[in-house]
């Protein structure tokens, strides 16, 4: 399965680079194509929408005029002469800035989203190296010291049980993907070495002492709760009590 690194990302995008329709491309690079080219064709329809004052041509002029060589008496004051030039620079700085933060700040979020759906969809169809494994002592055995951050199953309940387990990618690192089947469908735990912050996920609150949020992504569900130097995930198309359910059991084994 091929990884793409950001360079070959943007070569897709801009098109120096072709991939074949039938190459496998691991889930994080498809995640981050996807997402990289939507933000790509936001911008630039935004960008087609931009109008610069209609004033802002004739101030460019006039402070270009202004600049050009002349006798100390033809010339003005550099404060005065330089004000129109720099409103308009600003304006359109500022109209700039605006869009930037409206699109720049969203990628971190969706990239984080899309990425970890792509895992769930990926450890829900058994891809790469999944083992089979109904029992978390075994699940556990087999990721140790495989990962950038630890993972500790609890015995479950209620209709649920485990599925299996692969390692995954995310943001550079190794971390483990168990998957959980309850009576809803499925779900995948995943265990980051990143606070839940970095995520993303949007405000976080405070649920038994502990910091957690949510979000949604397209049909998956996401909740996360933060745990010492990690953070642990539950994804998946179910409802979300079943999510918060799984992720107070996994926080009582420490």
């Amino acid at each position: 399965m091929k990884k793409l690194n950001e360079e070959q990302i943007e070569d897709v995008l801009c098109g120096r680079l072709s991939l074949e329709e039938d190459e496998d491309i691991d889930s994080e690079s498809k995640a981050k194509l996807k997402l990289h080219g939507a933000v790509r064709d936001r911008l630039r329809k935004a960008a087609a929408q931009i109008e610069p004052p209609s004033t802002l041509d004739e101030k460019i002029r006039l402070q270009l005029r202004e600049s050009e060589p002349g006798t100390e008496g033809e010339r003005k004051s550099p404060v005065f002469s330089g004000t129109l030039y720099r409103f308009g620079v600003f304006a359109v700085a500022a109209s700039i800035l605006v869009i930037a933060g409206l699109f720049v700040f969203s990628p971190g979020r969706a990239s984080a989203q899309s990425t970890l759906a792509g895992i769930h969809h990926d450890t829900v169809s058994r891809e790469g190296d999944f083992v089979t494994s109904d029992n978390p002592e075994d699940i556990c055995s087999r990721l140790a010291g495989k990962c950038a951050s630890c993972i500790k199953l609890p015995e479950l309940s209620c209709g649920c049980k485990y599925a299996g387990s692969r390692i995954a990618r995310f943001r550079g690192h190794n971390i483990a993907a168990v998957l959980v089947e309850v009576p809803d469908g499925y779900v995948t735990v995943l265990s980051v070495p990143d606070s839940l912050a970095s995520l993303h996920f949007g405000k976080i609150v405070d649920r038994n002492g502990r910091r957690c949020s949510h979000c949604d992504h397209e049909d998956c569900k996401i909740e996360a709760v933060e745990v010492k130097d990690h953070t642990y995930i539950a994804i998946g198309a179910v409802s979300r009590d079943i999510l918060v359910k799984l992720l107070d059991r996994l926080v009582k084994t420490h």
